[in-house]
Order: C-alpha cells, then structure tokens, then sequence
C-alpha cells in the first residue's frame, strides 16, 4: 500500500501530465 506521500506526489504528476482521469479510468 502506498503512503500517503507517495500517493499525493503520483496525484500531483498525474495532474501535471492531465492523465488523472486516465489513470482512473475516467474518460470526458
């Protein structure tokens, strides 16, 4: 399981990259 850290540095890639929804599984 990731810690709480990691987890948020990965959100903050994903949304500098805008590939949050992707990595969800979210498609607009």
């Amino acid at each position: 399981m990731l810690q709480l850290e990691d987890l948020g540095e990965s959100l903050l890639n994903f949304q500098d990259s805008q590939d949050l929804d992707r990595w969800l599984g979210f498609e607009d």
